[in-house]
């Protein structure tokens, strides 16, 4: 018996918006990267020109471009900023 294909976009329901990231939101994560000393000190100013914002499978991240290698560290610090920054923005 054949397996039938895996879906990997299947259609949303009729009237139901995608969640998503709006740009304003962007806009300030962005600023408050760029803003930070320490993140400064590890990627150069701006920040935010060293990361990216990718959706992986409809989970949006936002990662170092590859640009600038990051030892566990600055990693570590990276993760940190972003994960406070962004809680900020959350939806609750």
């Amino acid at each position: 018996m054949a397996e039938k294909p895996e879906k990997l976009n299947p259609p949303e329901p009729p009237g139901k918006i995608h969640p998503g990231v709006k740009l304003d939101v962007l806009r300030k994560i962005a600023d408050e990267l760029d803003a930070d000393p320490e993140l400064q000190s590890i990627f150069g100013s701006p920040v935010s020109s060293k990361i990216a914002f990718i959706d992986k499978e409809g989970v949006f991240r936002i990662i170092e471009a590859g640009e600038i290698p990051l030892d566990n560290r600055q990693k570590e610090i990276f993760v940190s900023k972003l994960n406070v920054i962004i809680g900020k923005y959350r939806r609750k």
